[in-house]
């Protein structure tokens, strides 16, 4: 079976569904393998210690003193080492930097590997891995899957989910170190500040970052939005609906062949407390979006043609 790659675009509910994927999967080998296990690396990547080292890598990044005993890590051999470890001993990776997924590509040759999940570079939040979707010609020896949103509400999702990592009474720590990582340490109080001065990076935002321009201000053209439609076609990328779950699931699990319930969907709240966003703010999203918009809705109706 080709190894399933999903591509984790921010605020679709790209956490919630690779996990359910991957429950996914691993019920599927179970049931063929006679309970063999079958384990994942996500942990080893959110394990407090490793989450430490990488904030504080954001806070070294930004110039941001957090703790006296912190100490100055490697962190790109902290995820090489576990990379190199998945890639020999389990079925499901990680995917952290861009040199980890190129890693990933030249050793993946008879291994084990039945999940991948691509997410942002975390080096550097203007990529999204990888980064060369659409000029890859090595990219069929995989089964390719996102998902994607309704462009207005990931982006006022994003905003109030990121909105969480403010220092909170002017202290910083690991959380804020996040959010300066995302927003550059700009502080947008409000929706509309951060509409206002942060319009180019969050126009576009899903066809961005599937062309691996993650959360830049990269332009996006109407040639790349063609060129991305015939590459999700060539690739025969399944692409699913946050707001239609139900044909979402379904398309999946025939897609895959794996065992799928909505039942087993977990659903991850965070940054929930928004406040109304105003009519005029969401027609100039709608307006700055239009591309955005315009491949959302291909793919909606194509769901619906599928089933």
């Amino acid at each position: 079976m080709k190894p399933i790659v999903f591509i984790h675009i921010p605020k679709t509910g790209g956490s919630s569904f690779s996990s359910f994927l991957l429950g996914g999967i691993d019920n599927s080998l179970r049931s063929l393998d006679s309970g063999k296990e079958y384990w994942n690396t996500f942990s080893k990547y959110h394990n407090p210690e490793t989450t430490r080292l990488h904030y504080e890598q954001m806070c070294i990044r930004n110039r941001i003193h957090c703790d006296d005993d912190w100490r100055i890590v490697d962190i790109n051999k902290v995820y090489h080492d576990l990379v190199v470890d998945a890639l020999d001993n389990n079925t499901c990776l990680y995917i952290p930097t861009i040199d980890e997924w190129k890693y990933c590509m030249g050793n993946i040759d008879n291994k084990d590997i039945r999940f991948i999940e691509l997410h942002y570079e975390m080096t550097d939040v203007n990529k999204s891995i990888p980064l060369d979707l659409c000029d890859n010609n090595q990219y069929n020896q995989f089964q390719w899957v996102t998902m994607l949103r309704d462009p207005v509400e990931r982006i006022i999702s994003e905003y109030f989910f990121l909105r969480t990592f403010l220092p909170k009474g002017g202290t910083r720590n690991t959380k804020s170190a996040y959010y300066d990582f995302f927003w550059g340490g700009n502080v947008f109080k409000t929706f509309e500040e951060y509409v206002t001065n942060n319009l180019a990076n969050i126009t576009n935002s899903q066809i961005k970052w599937l062309l691996g321009k993650g959360s830049s201000n990269y332009k996006v053209t109407e040639d790349d939005y063609n060129k991305l439609i015939d590459t999700i076609d060539e690739l025969d990328m399944k692409v699913g609906i946050l707001e239609n779950i139900p044909d979402t699931i379904t398309y999946f699990r025939t897609s895959f062949n794996i065992r799928l319930h909505q039942r087993d969907l977990g659903h991850k709240k965070v940054g929930t407390r928004k406040r109304p966003v105003s009519d005029e703010l969401r027609e100039l999203l709608t307006e700055q979006n239009a591309l955005d918009i315009k491949f959302y809705n291909y793919y909606k109706d194509k769901l619906g043609d599928q089933l």
